[in-house]
Formats: C-alpha cells, structure tokens, sequence
C-alpha cells in the first residue's frame, strides 16, 4: 500500500466511520443532515487532489452525483413518498465513467455512506455538499485564496501552480475561450505596466520587499477594481466565464498592494497557460 493510498484511506474511513455512526440531538441515531463536521470534508478534499485527482475525474464525479440526486428528488417527490431507503447495490453506488479511477473511488465510498443516511430533501442537500467539497474545484482553489491571510501574496506559489493546473483545464473543458474575457486580459496587463511605472517613480526598490499600496494610488485601484464588473460582463453573456468570474473576485478581494498584485498576475498567468495547455482557444 503507497503512501498516497494510505493517507486516502485513512481519511476516507474517517468521513465513513462519522457519517455511519451519526446521531440527531436528541441521541438516536441520525440521518444525512445531522453531519456537520465539512472541516474534515475539505481536508479530506485537499489530501484528494494533493495525491492527483483530475478535474475531468471530479466533473464527471460530480455529473453522476447530481443524476443520482435528481433521481432521489423525484423519488422523494411521488405521492404518499415520505422517505428514501437505499434497499439495492444499485442504489448505493453511482454508476459513472469514473468508477474505475483509484481516487475518485475513495469519494464514492464516502458518497455510497451518505446515501444510506438519507431520508429526506435535507439529507439530499447535505449530501449534495458533502460532493462539492470534495470534488469541485472551484472550491478547492477558492479554498486556497480565502486561506492565503493576511493578503493575497501568502498564497503559496507551489500550491497556486497545482491548483490552476487542474482549473485551467477544468475552464478548458467549460469551453470557455479567452476571447471571452478579452476586455478583463487586457486591463490586468495594463495595470501590471501602470504599477511598474508607479514603482519606479516612486523609487520603491522591489528587491528590498517594499510594496506600493493601491490606495495610494487612486486611478489603479479604482481600474483594479473595476476588473470586477468586466469579469460580470463577461460572465453575464458567457455561463462559461462563471467560474474564473468566482475565482477572479474572490483574489481581487485579497490583493492590497503590489505585493499581492504581482501573486494575482501570477495566478491569471498561469490560469491562462494551463487554459491553453488543455487545447484551449
């Protein structure tokens, strides 16, 4: 057994063992909504992608997810129906192209628990979120940005590559183009040439770790921001932009000065070159 395996086993049997052994407030036991310990999901979903789950891997994980849980709402749905009871293999597992990929099946095994923990619609959305943490990576990577504190430059470099490796082909396969996002490239690289110029009209040595804040430079703050509304723009007339538009907001969101600016340039940077890496256009 490899380390990798190890390390997904362990926690995988950890999620297992909770959901399998849930109890409601009063002591009986419980069902699907009464899980409530996503900390360990999230860890459980960084160790998955850390030991190389693929995003084509997690969408179709996901896609198969979803069909399951439609077809559990219509269930649930069907007159005098009050509650849902896993009585077949079939039900229990899901039946996706990605059965047969060693990772994806530790999520399965964690899902195939969920599954028998639910009753009703509250269980469904639980169960539901349970696959989002671990499989989507929107999430992961937005995991990693909201945990670089106090600001955007203490994303690590070595985690922001993996991350938008994975992203950039997961916007690949969205179809996204980036064409699409045209007006929001070329206002990153003229505001990239604007703080340079800022810099060195200040005389703030780079090499010495000074940092130049966008406050104190009205006009670039005010187009950094305004990346905002041309990522709303474009996501508005291209679903297909949706996920780099939660992305990009939320780095936006992290970035006070030159410093964090030049990690946000590195993260589009390297977006784009995984984008296009994957086939993209």
């Amino acid at each position: 057994m490899t380390q990798t395996t190890t390390k997904l086993e362990e926690l995988s049997n950890k999620l297992v063992n909770q959901i399998q052994n849930l109890h409601d407030k009063t002591g009986q036991p419980g069902t699907l909504k009464d899980f409530q310990n996503f900390t360990q999901v999230e860890r459980f979903s960084d160790a998955l992608w850390e030991h190389g789950l693929q995003s084509i891997d997690s969408s179709n994980f996901l896609e198969e997810l979803n069909k399951k849980l439609q077809n559990f709402t219509k269930e649930i749905n069907q007159p005098k129906t009050k509650k849902i009871i896993p009585s077949t293999t079939g039900q229990k597992k899901l039946e996706g192209k990605t059965s047969h990929n060693n990772i994806v099946q530790y999520m399965e095994k964690v899902i195939e628990a969920g599954i028998n923990k639910v009753q009703d619609e509250k269980d469904l959305e639980v169960l539901r979120l349970l696959g989002e943490n671990m499989a989507d990576i929107v999430k992961k990577i937005l995991r990693s940005i909201n945990e670089a504190t106090p600001s955007l430059k203490e994303y690590p470099i070595r985690t922001l590559v993996k991350d938008t490796e994975e992203f950039g082909k997961y916007i690949k396969n969205r179809n996204l183009r980036t064409n699409q996002i045209r007006k929001f490239l070329d206002a990153v690289n003229r505001i990239k040439l604007e703080l340079k110029l800022e810099i060195k009209k200040k005389n703030i040595d780079e090499d010495q770790s000074q940092a130049l804040l966008l406050s104190e430079v009205p006009k670039i703050d005010v187009e950094f921001i305004l990346l905002k509304q041309k990522l709303a723009y474009a996501s508005a007339r291209q679903k297909a932009v949706k996920p780099l538009k939660e992305v990009m907001e939320a780095a936006i969101d992290k970035v006070k000065n030159s410093e964090d600016f030049e990690r946000f340039f590195q993260l589009v940077e390297s977006i784009i070159a995984y984008h296009k890496a994957a086939g993209g256009e």
